[in-house]
């Protein structure tokens, strides 16, 4: 028998209440009611739940039949709650919202890997595009229906592009989206759908490179074995992913992913967005040449220098670069200096460090290809139309919390509490809302805030300097290591250490004081080890290999060179010190991605913002496996709990008039049960 203490046990609410599809709607609303009603709901496949205006959706790891067009028109033009909950009734309230008061929306969509994310979107980009499509049948309307056709076709078709070089199959998702984006569907005065464009946030380009036993690398990798012909592959001297490098530690076969299907999809939706034959060969060749790269070995010399110690790899992607041979191995073996008296020299650079000159240059590649595809679908669905307002879908990845947490993990969670923040004051808005509304009298609600934890990390230009500040500090600084790094932080934030934002790694994480940070988010600690951040947070390529880059002859890298933007200073070949060596100018990934969030919550403060909670319920992929535990955690770090309790300091419990009047009618006087609804719960309220 387990005993527990009389504080934890929460009230019951009546059976009746089981599977309401308003959590507001359960008499006692607190965390173990609201886990129980998203469970009872799960269990009847009701995988969707709404908590006031925040849905909540729960994967449901199978196919379900409430996704076809003829639902679809059963949600239009219908309030929140009239329907059964679904993303489809969000979707048209974000609609509605725009085509009355004229105002941008944002639909953001957030949660753990496996959660559902992806498909959400998909689903809701379907919905707005149902939406936007005219309605009236005039010649006008007959061509602009036809130009909105292709035009919906682009956006829905820009999917299979984007999740082949943006997701990959990893421990809790077969497709996990490995970047953010914020696609905005634009709508002229007239409410049709007129043109999109996207906006993509952190690219994980370590995944290009290195990649665990239970993973893979980027789906593209692999569709280009099981799609491309025989003669194709044989020109790009590709035998089989097992044969790379870059792909070879990880999983290679994943029976509910089928390759071949999924890159004649790309090659169609290729088509679609307007990229050319000759383009996609490019890619197919700029992808081959990352998996020669990555096959190039090195070997330690006597004279602690390295060699290379197979040609084959080197001279295939040198090939498709079209740069010498000698350049390319030169360019990853020896590295250019300069004295302090400006003369330039080379020196040789030991097996490790080639190796990790191969992966930078692979990394950069790889990363200027995606940019290329975005602008190459952002190209396709620009329009010249007067727009109205846009609404914008934020597919973003969740709180992430692992045994062994590193810079990524901290770039991610930085994002999701400054989505939470303005979480906070959208839910926090809505409550005023309801209650001005519904001329309720109120205490004034305490808004949660976590802008301490904001400042600490993003901070730049006054004192305390925020983290990503100190990281960019101490890459630009000589002999600084990530030991050095946490040391910076401690002695500027002791303040926040103080508050117990910040503190030391604990006894027993094997890390000693100057090697992890914990930092207290609001979904909770979590331990961040300092290892490797300065090589991550370092987005710059070195000038002897950006030179390389520029020296290269093959047309479509020259295409994708000159699109690039200032990130990895792509856009002009480097600088030329005086004496003639090349200089790397340093460019932070972080910095980039704070300003990147900064706009995007500028951006999201100018819309009407409406939210979509994905859970995972499960770490296996089941279906019909509800892991009450591991959602517990989700809604937790989702912000859900926040949410309540910012509901629990109003009045959580919400309840139709009628609803009321019927239940307590026949127990009240006849002179007050002959009232109408709404003025029998006032004066059953004042009773």
């Amino acid at each position: 028998m387990c005993t527990f203490h009389a504080s934890v046990a929460k009230p019951v609410n009546p059976k009746a209440l089981n599977g309401v599809e308003d959590n507001t709607q359960l008499m006692h609303l607190h965390e173990p009611s609201l886990l129980h009603n998203i469970r009872c709901r799960y269990a009847k496949d009701l995988i969707y739940t709404y908590t006031g205006y925040i849905m909540i959706a729960v994967n449901p790891y199978k196919k379900l039949g409430c996704y076809n067009e003829g639902i679809m028109a059963t949600y239009r033009g219908k309030s929140l709650g009239v329907m059964p909950p679904h993303v489809y009734a969000m979707a048209d309230r974000a609609y509605r919202s725009m085509k009355v008061d004229g105002t941008s929306q944002s639909i953001l969509v957030s949660g753990e890997s496996g959660s559902g994310k992806t498909e959400s979107c998909k689903i809701v980009m379907k919905y707005l595009a149902m939406c936007g499509a005219p309605t009236t049948k005039g010649d006008d309307e007959r061509r602009a229906s036809a130009q909105l056709s292709t035009l919906s076709e682009k956006v829905l078709e820009c999917n299979p592009v984007l999740e082949a070089f943006g997701n990959a199959k990893t421990v809790m998702n077969h497709n996990s989206s490995r970047f953010g984006k914020f696609t905005r569907i634009h709508f002229d005065k007239r409410n049709w759908l007129v043109g999109a464009d996207i906006v993509t946030y952190l690219l994980e380009r370590s995944r290009t490179v290195t990649v665990s036993a239970s993973e893979r690398s980027y789906h593209c990798f692999y569709q280009l074995f099981a799609g491309l012909p025989d003669a194709e592959r044989a020109s790009l001297d590709l035998a089989s992913p097992e044969g790379c490098r870059y792909l070879a530690d990880g999983m290679i076969k994943v029976d509910a992913i089928n390759d071949a299907d999924r890159y004649a999809e790309v090659v169609l939706a290729f088509r679609t967005v307007g990229i050319t034959g000759a383009q996609q060969a490019g890619v197919r060749a700029l992808l081959a040449t990352l998996l020669h790269l990555g096959n190039i070995h090195f070997a330690e010399t006597d004279d602690d220098s390295c060699q290379v110690d197979a040609a084959a790899p080197m001279q295939k992607a040198a090939e498709l670069l079209q740069v010498p041979v000698a350049a390319l191995e030169e360019a990853l073996t020896t590295r250019t200096m300069k004295s302090m008296s400006d003369s330039v020299y080379k020196i040789p650079l030991k097996a490790q460090e080639a190796g990790y000159s191969r992966d930078t240059l692979a990394k950069a590649v790889y990363a200027r290809l995606f940019d290329w595809l975005v602008a190459q679908v952002n190209e396709s669905l620009l329009t010249e139309t007067q727009t109205r307002a846009f609404i914008g879908i934020l597919d973003i990845f969740g709180f992430e919390e692992f045994t062994v947490n590193s810079f990524e993990q901290l770039c991610i969670n930085f994002a999701n509490e400054r989505l939470q923040s303005h979480f906070n004051a959208q839910v926090f808005r809505q409550e005023q809302e309801i209650y001005l509304r519904e001329a309720i009298v109120w205490e004034p609600i305490t808004e949660p805030d976590n802008q301490p934890c904001i400042e600490m990390l993003c901070n730049r230009g006054s004192h305390p300097i925020g983290v990503f500040a100190l990281l960019d500090e101490q890459c630009r600084l000589p002999k600084c290591t990530h030991k050095t790094f946490v040391e910076r932080v401690f002695q500027e934030h002791k303040g926040c250490a103080g508050l117990g934002i910040l503190t030391h790694p604990p006894h027993g994480s094997g890390l000693i004081a100057n090697e992890g940070v914990v930092v207290k988010h609001y979904a909770g600690s979590v331990l961040y080890h300092a290892s490797g951040f300065l090589q991550k947070n370092n987005n710059s390529l070195h000038g002897d290999l950006d030179e390389l880059l520029h020296a290269a002859e093959a047309p479509f890298v020259r295409e994708v060179l000159a699109a690039s933007g200032e990130g990895d200073g792509a856009a002009a070949p480097p600088k030329k010190g005086k004496g003639g060596g090349s200089q790397m100018r340093f460019s932070s990934i972080s910095a980039k991605f704070v300003n990147q969030l900064a706009q995007l919550h500028t951006n999201l403060q100018a819309t009407n913002s409406h939210f979509v909670r994905c859970i995972n319920p499960n770490t296996t992929k089941e279906a019909d496996a509800f892991r009450g535990g591991h959602v517990l955690h989700q809604l937790r770090c989702s912000g859900m709990m926040e949410a309540l309790r910012l509901m629990h300091a109003g009045f959580p419990t919400r309840c139709p008039f009628d609803a009321l009047y019927d239940r307590y009618k026949d127990v009240m006087p006849k002179s007050i049960a002959t009232l109408a609804s709404p003025s029998f719960c006032e004066i059953l309220l004042m009773a």
